[in-house]
């Protein structure tokens, strides 16, 4: 007989479970955060109740747990854009007509790591002996400044 009863009670509770719409992906890694947390409530209506909530921070989401606290209900969550690695994520909620919603929603994740910085640069800063010094115009070359100034008036004389 009691035997038949934990049976019974273990099987009541496991379609308990079963029958919550209950979301849960992903599970605790090192090093995450809580992204967010924050609890989904819609009163009972004639219609289909429906919600679309998004959640995200730009770290890459571990784990999203969405919890029905109306046990009785056919309430359920599920993932309609991003989720797990993703830096976002839209749940979507769903209850059938003359039910509400009452959802607790916790999603963690991991910021990315930061980008690491070029290396220091490598530029020498003394010239290797092999390269050849720069060659200076001798005096012959070089035209003095009055030598210029007369050939220009000379070109516009000419004109």
């Amino acid at each position: 007989m009691a035997q038949t009863l934990v049976i019974a009670l273990f099987a009541t509770i496991a379609v308990t479970f079963v029958l919550a719409g209950d979301l849960n992906l992903g599970g605790p890694v090192p090093n995450d955060h809580s992204i967010k947390n924050a609890t989904v409530i819609r009163k009972p209506r004639p219609f289909k109740q429906v919600a679309m909530v998004a959640f995200g921070d730009g770290s890459n989401i571990t784990s999203i747990r969405a919890i029905d606290h109306n046990i009785t209900s056919n309430a359920s969550a599920s993932v309609l854009v991003g989720g797990l690695g993703h830096p976002a994520v839209i749940l979507y909620f769903k209850a059938p007509r003359n039910q509400g919603l009452n959802f607790t929603v916790e999603v963690r994740g991991v910021r990315p790591p930061k980008p690491t910085p070029p290396p220091p640069s490598t530029i020498p800063t003394t010239l290797p002996p092999s390269l050849p010094e720069t060659t200076r115009p001798t005096q012959e070359e070089e035209q003095s400044e009055e030598e210029l100034n007369f050939i220009d008036q000379a070109y516009y004389e000419d004109n």
